[in-house]
């Protein structure tokens, strides 16, 4: 079964990293995936090498964070323009069923009606209020037309789920947690760090303002303060002024030599086990790819409260909690890691117990070919 699976960017971010988990999981199984991409990027040589077929048609994003007003009806006209584009690309390869992976994309929803495929519209993303994300055509409007041309919404966590269902009237919301898949374990580590008497902090993810790693930075400067011996690598590019915004905060805060600046790294799990405790900062992740690394790494991981953390993340079991944006708080929480390593260990054991049976690709790969197979009418959709 030939399926088009719409992706909004293709970078190797954590939505480029979820999307190749699914080929991983779906390969040798019932669905062939084509892939349709909006310009080229390291991605498309990753989902070549996996054998699959990438296609760039140039539609663009029709939700964004700080979209200014004039531009959001030209470029849904351009995106109006790109659907028969992608019509005739799944045309030509005989596709069943189109996928858009994203909340960002609609040109594949409208092709799939044009052509009178089943659409099935997979959420990761969570959208509105605080996220700053907000749709060229509105969001009532934007929910109205998710909900007519979808024959099933998914969604990434409980949390997107419950927010999509209470915005669609028709369109059945079913919940596929990515698999997430650490890096192996080569041994001893590489990578140089302190000593043990210093609490070496990570955080993985794009450098962007709503990721809030100045949470993490003021936090480490909060720790230094009280004399808690404590380090930060951040890990992951970002734009050139926020990440300078960045370094100067460090400075700020006393903590310039104690902060870390890594960049991209295109497998982070070295300096995720070298590290004592992973930081998820962001309140509005959909699911929180980082937490789940984290998890597998054996390392306790501390999450803003908020989105897809707090369904990871189970205070006092597997991690802890802090108010998102209370550097103190999460100074705080890192504090009373700092000084009880049988609490790291304790909590790190059982992330990585969990996370090792409920993110696996086995699970992945059945529940989304189950899924394509009901909307297609070859089989019931469990």
């Amino acid at each position: 079964m030939r399926v088009a699976f719409v992706l909004h960017l293709a970078e190797r971010d954590g939505a480029g990293k979820a999307f190749l988990e699914l080929l991983d999981a779906l390969r040798g199984g019932t669905v062939a995936p084509v892939a349709l991409v909006p310009s080229g990027g390291p991605l498309v040589a990753e989902l070549e090498r996996r054998g699959v077929e990438v296609v760039t048609v140039p539609y663009r994003w029709w939700a964004e964070r700080r979209t200014p007003l004039w531009k959001r009806p030209a470029r849904a006209v351009w995106n109006l323009l790109t659907v028969p584009l992608v019509a005739a690309v799944v045309r030509s390869r005989r596709c069943e069923a189109i996928v858009t992976n994203t909340i960002m994309v609609a040109s594949g929803a409208v092709a799939a009606r044009l052509l009178g495929l089943p659409h099935v519209w997979y959420v990761h993303e969570l959208w509105g209020g605080d996220t700053g994300i907000r749709f060229d055509l509105g969001e009532a409007l934007s929910m109205r037309l998710i909900d007519r041309l979808s024959a099933a919404c998914l969604a990434t966590s409980k949390t997107v789920a419950a927010t999509l269902a209470a915005a669609l009237q028709r369109t059945p919301v079913t919940i596929l947690e990515q698999s997430v898949t650490l890096g192996p374990d080569t041994g001893p580590r590489s990578v140089h760090r302190p000593g043990p008497e210093t609490l070496v902090c990570i955080c993985v993810g794009t450098l962007h303002p709503i990721k809030r790693q100045d949470d993490a930075v003021r936090a480490l400067g909060a720790l230094h303060r009280r004399g808690v011996p404590a380090r930060l690598w951040l890990v992951g590019d970002g734009e050139e002024q926020h990440v300078a915004a960045l370094r100067r905060l460090a400075e700020s805060e006393g903590v310039g030599e104690a902060t870390t600046f890594f960049g991209f790294q295109e497998d982070p799990s070295p300096l995720e086990r070298a590290a004592d405790v992973v930081l998820s900062c962001c309140p509005f992740e959909g699911f929180g790819r980082a937490t789940v690394e984290g998890m597998l790494a054996g390392r306790p991981v501390v999450a803003a409260r908020g989105g897809g953390n707090d369904e990871l993340v189970r205070e006092g079991v597997n991690g802890l909690l802090y108010r998102g944006g209370d550097p103190a708080d999460l100074a705080d929480a890192l504090a009373r890691l700092a000084g009880d390593p049988a609490l790291r260990a304790r909590l790190g054991e059982e992330g990585r117990r969990s996370a090792s049976f409920e993110f696996t690709q086995s699970r992945y790969g059945t529940r989304m070919t189950q899924i394509l197979l009901g909307v297609t009418g070859r089989a019931e959709t469990p």
